[in-house]
């Protein structure tokens, strides 16, 4: 990967639901501020899964492939209950946007959540990855934004070395991360998406998921973030909305 800023311009891909016509419009305006006027969006490049589109038929089957989650024993309120649906849909729009980004053959993508804040230093984006690129050309995941689960395991300038985070709001991946991130079987044993990323950069703290994901790639996250998710309250949660696969 060449660290060329002249020749680096990364695209746009926002996971959106064609329901959420709302959240659209508020990203689509969030991105104007910053003259982006050509971001995809994952609805238009076939990339979006609704849960609410699901027939019985596709629940079961998704039944036989998402993983074992539940762990009765566990104090994590996001470990001892099952899936649910909105989880899974997640998960797999975040895979779908994956896939379509390492077919167009791109060096490196952004991807933003439909319930995004951008921040001022978003405008900062291009350097900061052209920074990243000269600080480890072989990187493969920045957190633009996330919540420190746990603290960060080093520091480099204005990198840090994430230990376990939370949040798939903002963050960019190289096409060698993207390799990585599909040649797992994510489809086949389906965690919530926030969950896999960490499983991919540092030993997850549960160990059947340890198990399940290697630790394969370099990960970093922002010292300062660049992105936020908006507030529940405004827009709602798709995901905490809807109900657990086993209803």
């Amino acid at each position: 990967m060449l660290c060329d800023p002249a020749n680096w311009v990364t695209p746009i891909v926002v996971a959106t639901l064609r329901r959420r016509a709302d959240r659209r419009e508020a990203i689509t305006e969030s991105l104007r501020r910053f003259s982006i006027t050509d971001a995809l969006f994952a609805d238009d490049i076939g990339a979006a899964v609704d849960w609410q589109r699901w027939t019985d038929d596709e629940r079961w089957a998704l039944e036989q492939r998402v993983f074992h989650w539940r762990l009765p024993e566990s104090n994590n309120a996001w470990w001892n209950r099952d899936l649910k649906l909105g989880e899974i849909a997640c998960s797999l729009t975040h895979w779908q946007i994956w896939s379509y980004a390492q077919k167009q053959e791109i060096s490196s993508v952004i991807i933003l959540e439909d319930d995004a804040e951008l921040l001022p230093e978003f405008e900062q984006r291009e350097r900061i990855l052209v920074d990243l690129c000269h600080t480890d050309p072989s990187w493969d995941l920045l957190y633009l934004g996330r919540e420190r689960v746990e603290p960060d395991r080093g520091m480099s300038g204005a990198f840090a070395l994430p230990g376990f985070s939370y949040c798939t709001h903002g963050y960019a991946l190289s096409a060698k991360g993207l390799l990585k991130l599909l040649s797992t079987d994510l489809p086949e044993g389906i965690i919530p998406v926030d969950e896999f990323l960490p499983a991919m950069y540092m030993a997850h703290p549960r160990p059947d998921v340890a198990a399940r994901f290697a630790a394969v790639i370099a990960a970093y996250g922002l010292v300062r973030d660049i992105v936020m998710q908006q507030d529940e309250a405004i827009w709602g949660s798709d995901t905490e909305a809807s109900p657990f696969l086993s209803t």
